[in-house]
Parts: C-alpha cells; structure tokens; sequence
C-alpha cells in the first residue's frame, strides 16, 4: 500500500523534472560562454625554379655561338639568396666551349663551384640571367674524334635571406645542414 501512496507523488515529480529539463540548459548557459578560435600559421618555405631560355641547335659545328639564358625566379613565400651551379658533361667540352658568364651581378667562388647571386632575391622576382651564350672553340674536334655532346648541366639552391644577418652566414649554415 505504501507503493501506492508515493506513487502519484512519484509521477508528478518525474514529470515536474521532464518539464524543466529543457530550461535548465538555457539557464545554465545564460551563466556561461565558450569562444573558439582557429588561427592558421603558414611557415614560410623556400621554393625556386630555374628559367631557361634555350632553343637545341639541330647541328652544332665548332665556331658555333648557342644562345642560351639561365635565370632563377623565387616561387616560394619568402625572400631567399641564390647559387647556381652549372657544369658541362664532358671535360672536353668544357675545356674548350667558353661561356658568357654575368660576372656583375653574380660571384663565382672556385672552392664549391657555384655562382652566387649578389643580392636577396626578393618573392617572385627573376634573377638575371648568369649567362647569355656558349661559344664552341674552332679546335673542339682533335684527330679522327667525334665532336663530344656539347651539354651544361644547371642546378640551384636557395635559402631564406630573413633568417640571416648576410648571404655568407646563410651559406654557411646551409652547408653544415647539408
């Protein structure tokens, strides 16, 4: 008999409670607040790509003069110093093929081999060209040999300017990196 006795009782707080429910919520919240924000950071990247203008001769003769521009353009999101390094294939060909090197704005340095770009190259910009022609010597061809593949190859690097006081500090922390 007790059951019975508690049992409306039981029913009109269960149903007291299922009625406030939903407004003890907007109460509490009325008394709270959350904030979220994102904020996205991009770390700056080197990038560069070299520029090449250079139309292959079909027959190349000794004496020939081959047109031939190599550029840099900085494509990643921060300004950075260049070196290029271009090498011919063959010794031969490098002995005897003179090329037409900028030697005002860009310093070669016999030690590693390379050509640096005396400025910071700024994002998006081109350096100017380091060479402009390649001049095949008249006596290329010794005896009964064939002319050798006359081939440059041109490879280059960069490392950001903003974290450096110079280009030879950077230069040389990316070369204890590498």
């Amino acid at each position: 008999m007790k059951i019975k006795r508690y049992g409306p009782l039981l029913f009109l707080f269960v149903a007291v409670a299922l009625l406030i429910t939903p407004y003890i919520g907007k109460t509490l919240s009325y008394y709270s607040d959350i904030e979220t924000k994102v904020n996205h950071a991009v770390m700056g990247f080197n990038e560069i790509e070299i520029k090449e203008d250079f139309e292959e001769p079909e027959d190349i003769e000794p004496g020939d003069i081959i047109n031939k521009t190599v550029s840099v353009k900085n494509t990643g999101n921060g300004d950075c110093y260049v070196r290029i390094k271009a090498v011919f294939s063959h010794s031969l060909t490098g002995e005897k093929c003179s090329v037409d090197w900028n030697t005002t704005e860009f310093t070669y340095n016999s030690e590693d081999g390379y050509w640096y770009y005396n400025k910071i190259l700024p994002t998006g910009e081109i350096t100017p060209a380091l060479m402009t022609k390649i001049t095949v010597s008249a006596d290329i061809l010794t005896g009964d040999e064939d002319m050798p593949e006359i081939k440059l190859i041109v490879y280059a690097e960069s490392v950001q300017s903003k974290l450096f006081a110079n280009a030879d500090e950077a230069w040389a922390f990316f070369n204890e990196e590498h």
